[in-house]
């Protein structure tokens, strides 16, 4: 397994085969200094003025990037034991390093110089190139979700895990935010000022539940919290009154108008927290009476 997919190494060999330019090719799993599994291919031309690149290039049309090999090696003739197998002893260890040297590129705009830096905060490290893969210099499921988030702060782009592992060089990923940042959507139109709105598809399929079940909870999200010092009352729910002047949402209500439901967004909304001394016994049956059905209307 290579981060976490089953790999067939001779499906890999199979399609290095199928380029007449090469003569022998075997490829082998290796492991680095943090115990994390790469695979590393062993080739020899044919012809001994083939390019590596062209070789990765075409393995990737036929292979998903998982499969592609991080380490190449150029060889005259695969060793061979006295059987006439793969003497995999006898294959020299990668210099992961040299290779990482080899098809090294600096950042060539502003978007993949930004992601370089994300990746030296994430990775702890300094040399990196924007052909570098992130999983093949200690990046793992928890870092990629540390990135996606800093993607999103620094570059106001939301990139996904899944697109995140289908892009797993800095230059896959300053390319993909790149074109979804040229596909410009026009402006979201402020709405005219109606009486009622009508009701989204979510919103309808949720109002009529709440009519079927009347008096349910299962939508609501209630929990408690607890806050040392004392609670600074006012400015408490001045910021809630902030917060409903600011979102509409916050200020809808559901009517039905004509046997149809809509929405009527009120311009202002009375607001106050409510406040009740307890003893720690009753704590428990006063949370479970704070949970109860809303009233949309």
């Amino acid at each position: 397994k290579i981060r976490g997919y089953r790999i067939e190494l001779e499906e890999i060999e199979h399609r290095l085969l199928m380029n007449d330019d090469i003569n022998e090719a075997i490829v082998v799993a290796k492991e680095d200094q943090e115990n994390s599994k790469y695979l590393c291919a062993y080739i020899a031309f044919n012809n001994k003025n083939e390019d590596i690149e062209q070789v990765q290039e075409r393995l990737a049309k036929d292979l998903p990037e998982y499969m592609i090999p991080s380490c190449f090696i150029k060889l005259d003739q695969i060793p061979r034991t006295i059987n006439g197998k793969a003497d995999l002893k006898a294959l020299p260890e990668p210099d992961r390093k040299a290779f990482a040297q080899a098809r090294y590129e600096a950042p060539r705009n502003q978007t993949e110089a930004l992601l370089l830096s994300i990746w030296q905060d994430i990775l702890l490290a300094e040399k990196i190139g924007i052909n570098d893969h992130f999983f093949d210099i200690g990046g793992h499921s928890l870092k990629a979700f540390s990135m996606a988030a800093k993607i999103q702060s620094a570059l106001k782009v939301e990139v996904t895990l899944k697109e995140i592992f289908s892009h797993p060089t800095i230059k896959d990923i300053a390319a993909y935010i790149e074109q979804k940042q040229k596909q410009v959507q026009s402006d979201i139109q402020k709405a005219e000022n109606k009486e009622y709105y009508p009701l989204s598809s979510a919103q309808k399929r949720l109002y009529i539940l709440n009519q079927i079940e009347e008096g349910q909870t299962a939508y609501n999200m209630p929990f408690a919290m607890k806050i040392r010092g004392e609670l600074q009352a006012e400015k408490a729910e001045k910021a809630f009154r902030m917060l409903i002047k600011r979102h509409e949402s916050l200020r809808t209500s559901f009517v039905t108008i004509n046997g149809e439901p809509v929405q009527d967004i009120n311009e202002e909304v009375t607001f106050e927290m409510k406040y009740r001394g307890l003893d720690n016994c009753s704590l428990r049956e006063q949370m479970n009476q704070f949970i109860r059905p809303f009233d949309l209307e």
